[in-house]
């Protein structure tokens, strides 16, 4: 990459999260991380573009419960 150029990035962040009883949650994380792709103007984050840069997704669980102690 030339360090004077210009740098493009993509990050989606979703978080579900479901009380299914007092006390006790359910989560659901998902992280997505994109760095455009190298083209001839540069990095682009154009459709075209997208299927080719480098990639990190993440997927995370979280279940906690209260036992009512």
């Amino acid at each position: 990459m030339d360090p004077g150029g210009r740098t493009a990035a993509l990050v989606v962040d979703a978080v579900l999260r479901w009380e299914y009883r007092p006390g006790s949650i359910v989560y659901l994380v998902y992280a997505r991380s994109q760095e455009g792709a190298e083209g001839a103007e540069g990095r682009t984050l154009a459709p075209a573009g997208l299927a080719r840069g480098p990639v990190t997704d993440a997927v995370l669980v979280k279940w906690t419960w209260w036992t009512g102690a």
